[in-house]
């Protein structure tokens, strides 16, 4: 018993100090920073990329809520083969920008299975 408390104490501590993990060579190369950079400069640059990450991900959330209202769709029956496609249009998408934004590793590996996973019924039939 005290050696259950203990790990389920260890793993709390170990969560509040862990680092979010974010690739560092995502943000290197993006950033591109230039020593003798003015500092306006590269703050304008990281505000603009920022701007441009936010809009991806707002794009990936609908193309999610896509897919969720899709794939319930097509469990009814209702009209299947259009609720199919869009789902699979969907998944496309979304894998695409997860992938161009190194975002990939802040989803569950089961929902990345699945959108590789439609994303190639959809090139089958393209």
């Amino acid at each position: 018993m005290k050696k259950a408390k203990a790990l389920v104490l260890f793993l709390h501590l170990s969560a509040l100090y862990a680092e979010p993990l974010i690739p560092e060579n995502s943000l290197n190369e993006k950033i591109n920073m230039q020593p003798t950079e003015d500092e306006l400069v590269t703050i304008e640059r990281i505000i603009f990329l920022t701007e441009k990450q936010l809009k991806a991900q707002k794009k990936i959330k609908i193309l999610i809520q896509e897919i969720q209202h899709n794939k319930e769709m097509f469990m009814k029956s209702e009209e299947s083969k259009l609720h199919a496609e869009y789902m699979v249009q969907a998944s496309k998408n979304a894998l695409h920008l997860i992938r161009t934004h190194h975002l990939y590793h802040l989803f569950s590996s089961d929902f990345m299975e699945d959108l590789a996973i439609y994303s190639a019924i959809g090139s089958k039939h393209d």
